[in-house]
């Protein structure tokens, strides 16, 4: 289920990769359709470490669509990391690497990453006609150059059929 959580929230919140690794189910409100970014799991040493979001506009709340909700909430649980070792410990470095390589077998993308899906995320934002500064926001930039950095707009038209794909990957 890790890799199903993890490329759909990427895919639909347009998170960091460490972000979505320090996510945890307590942040998640399926009553308002809102999940919180609280915190960011790194690996400066090969060892999980749970700090804070890479800057302070990173800690934010981002909306969650209907297709992300669909993916998670039927798994939810009272607390806890909701990708994980198992109980309440981060996933270990060696995880995630199995985490990534699953992920690109689960989608059949061999070339797919974190930083990939973010891109996909502005640019379908933008193809659907979001406010640049929405979608800056939303991705915790408070530099809106850097967000013009993930929108490209040739791209959003050819990942339509790409984000399809992962969409029906997903739901299935």
């Amino acid at each position: 289920m890790h890799v199903k959580f993890y490329l759909a929230i990427m895919l639909y919140a347009g998170m960091r990769r460490e972000e979505v690794l320090g996510l945890r189910w307590e942040d998640i409100n399926f009553d308002t359709g809102f999940l919180r970014i609280e915190r960011a799991i790194t690996y400066p040493s090969s060892k999980a470490v749970v700090g804070l979001p890479k800057t302070k506009s990173s800690s934010r709340s981002v909306a969650m669509p209907d297709e992300l909700i669909r993916v998670l909430k039927p798994h939810r649980q009272l607390s806890g990391y909701l990708i994980s070792n198992g109980g309440d410990e981060p996933l270990s470095e060696y995880n995630l690497k199995k985490l990534r390589k699953a992920a690109r077998d689960y989608s059949y993308l061999p070339k797919l990453d974190a930083r990939e899906l973010r891109h996909s995320y502005a640019s379908m934002l933008h193809a659907a006609g979001v406010e640049r500064k929405l979608i800056g926001i939303s991705m915790g930039h408070t530099n809106f150059d850097t967000t013009d950095g993930y929108i490209d707009v040739e791209q959003a038209r050819m990942s339509d059929v790409r984000n399809a794909g992962i969409g029906y990957v997903l739901s299935h």
